[in-house]
């Protein structure tokens, strides 16, 4: 028998977040065309960004972490206060017009997620994907399995490994803060794409890249880049 180590998956919870997005819009609980505000009004841009921009990094939403959750991306904070930040930051562009990977749109997808489902995150997960697949030791960061593995990493050149911390669950939600093993892994990526999981439309959606002509990337626009 295969035994394999949960550990913290980092930014592959960005995929089971996508993956939930879809299924609702598959109830009809949602359109990914809809406006952000329809779900989550206490975000003073959400009027201007559909779900599709957000789930595709082309929302303009800005990814400034420090100054969204107070520089303390390691201890907790309310969604009030996240907003209290996120609220002073404008668009980082008009939406549409630019790609860039941000984490800050996740965040946003996963409140959807509850806000639309009327379930946690995690519960909406686990009823839809992780136990119909059998992924029996995935969870999240604030929930972890009794064997979860721990990072380690070097501080100083030279010096030995210390314990790293984990992103805390306000920060990482919907963007990091799933933990899982290789195995569940697994039996994900071949359940996603043998149609297990979502239908063929929202199947295409979620693995097409956006492009028409007009969204280029921040890479190609941004002096910082060049």
């Amino acid at each position: 028998m295969l035994i394999t180590t949960p550990q913290s998956i980092g930014s592959i919870t960005k995929q089971f977040t996508a993956a939930a997005i879809l299924l609702l819009q598959q109830q009809k609980k949602l359109s990914i065309d809809d406006k952000l505000s329809k779900f989550v009004p206490e975000y003073v841009h959400g009027d201007k960004a559909t779900l599709r921009q957000m789930l595709n990094m082309v929302s303009g939403i800005s990814d400034d972490d420090p100054a969204i959750y107070g520089g303390k991306l390691t201890r907790p904070i309310t969604r009030e206060a996240i907003f209290k930040y996120l609220n002073k930051l404008p668009l980082m562009w008009k939406p549409g017009a630019h790609m860039v990977y941000t984490n800050t749109n996740y965040n946003l997808l996963a409140l959807v997620v509850e806000r639309a489902s009327r379930q946690s995150y995690l519960t909406f997960l686990r009823d839809h994907i992780f136990s119909p697949l059998g992924m029996s030791s995935t969870s999240t960061i604030d929930q972890p399995p009794p064997d979860m593995a721990a990072g380690y990493y070097h501080e100083k050149p030279g010096q030995p490994f210390v314990s790293r911390a984990e992103l805390h669950p306000d920060f990482s939600f919907g963007t990091g803060n799933l933990v899982s093993t290789t195995q569940d892994l697994l039996k994900w990526d071949v359940a996603l794409l043998s149609g297990k999981v979502l239908d063929r439309r929202s199947l295409q959606t979620m693995f097409t890249v956006p492009g028409n002509g007009k969204i280029t990337t921040i890479l190609e626009t941004d002096k910082r880049f060049q």
